[in-house]
This record gives structure tokens, sequence and C-alpha cells, in this order.
């Protein structure tokens, strides 16, 4: 039942605020009510309000505010193009700056969290356990294995790691609280370490493998 409630709700509230902001903006657009730069203002309260509103009827805000912002952005943006961009550029802002606490505050007084199985488990956490899964999810969709492994190795981010280990200590009382953590600081820390220092040279190598199919294509 909870897990209905979580999605549910979080759907629902997304939907049904997304939608209706969306198009109470794009009322105020044709109106000549509203510019830019507030449209895209628009888009960040809209994620605010579909997660406290969700949160607060005890579905995922998260949830809520994915769907609310993919509602919002399906109908704003064949009217205002640039409506994503301010979002977007914020959201860099804000990972940015969770990630300087998190190394500032959580990973700098917990250094003891950097024992052996846990750095094994990081490294296969970085690896098989979240590379595999998305290696199934891509089934179907007809991608070559370099874009599946890309996607695989710099796809999934550890800011969602974070918060969800935050949610795990304030809202329940596991004896198991402390292990989880220590892993998701170990296997964060990995990611952001790893993930940074192969970057470059993975995002030059897929773009040059790119290239050479594009090209492959065109002389077919």
């Amino acid at each position: 039942r909870l897990f209905f409630e979580e999605i549910g709700i979080g759907v629902l509230v997304g939907v049904g605020l997304g939608a209706g902001a969306a198009l109470a903006i794009q009322f105020a657009i044709g109106a000549s009510w509203i510019t830019g730069p507030w449209v895209r203002i628009s888009l960040v309260a809209v994620a605010f309000l579909t997660f406290l509103v969700a949160d607060d009827m005890g579905g995922s805000g998260f949830i809520a505010a994915y769907v609310g912002g993919n509602t919002f952005g399906r109908i704003v943006e064949p009217v205002e193009p640039s409506s994503s961009r301010f979002a977007e550029d914020l959201g860099m802002v804000l990972t940015m700056i969770s990630f300087l606490v998190f190394g500032a505050y959580i990973l700098g007084p917990n250094s003891d969290f950097f024992t052996g199985r846990n750095l094994v488990y990081g490294v296969l956490s970085l690896t098989v356990i979240r590379m595999i899964p998305v290696a199934i999810a891509m089934i179907g969709t007809e991608l070559r294995p370099p874009t599946v492994a890309y996607l695989g190795w710099f796809g999934p981010r550890g800011l969602a790691s974070i918060i969800f280990a935050g949610v795990l200590v304030d809202a329940t009382s596991l004896s198991e609280s402390e292990l989880i953590v220590s892993i998701v600081v170990v296997t964060v820390t990995l990611s952001v370490v790893l993930h940074g220092m192969t970057a470059p040279w993975g995002a030059n190598r897929y773009a040059t493998w790119y290239d050479e199919q594009d090209r492959t294509t065109d002389d077919a």
C-alpha cells in the first residue's frame, strides 16, 4: 500500500499541478502577461510546488517533481522553447553545491568509512550492480554496445543516493542505517573521482566513435 501511495500520489500530483501550471503559463504567454525569464522561473516554482504538495499528501515528492516537470515542459516548450534553460542551469549549480556540502560536511569527518569491504562494494556498485540494470533497461532500444556502456558508466548519478541516504536516516530507525550511509558515502566519492577522471576521455572516445558511425551510414 505504501509503495502504491508513494507512486500514485506522486504521479497524480505531478500531472495535475504540472499540467495546470503549464496551461496557466501558456494562457499568460498568449495574453502577453508574462515574458521569457518569468516563464523559466515558473518551471522551478512548479518543481518545488509539486514536491511539497506530494510530500505533504504522503506521496513521493521526487516522482511528483519529475512528472510535473515533464508534463509542464511538454505543454510549454512548444510555446517557449527556452523555458527549460534556466531550470537546467540552476539544477547544475545546485548539484555542484550539493557535492560541495557533501565533501565538506559528510566526507571529511568520516574518513573511517573507507574500509576494504565498503570499497569493494563501491566498485561493484559503479560497475556490475548499476551497469547491468542499465543494459537490461536498454533492451529493445536498438542502441549499440558502446552507447549502452557509455550510459551505464556515466548515466546514473550519485546525487540521488545522497538524498535517499538522508531520507533513510531522517525517516527510519533501521539498525543498519550507519552501514548504509557509510557505503553511500564511499560509493558517491568513488563516483565523483572515477567519473570525473574518465569523463573527458570517455566523452571524446564516444564522440569519435559516433562520428565514425555517422560517416559510415552516410557513405552507405
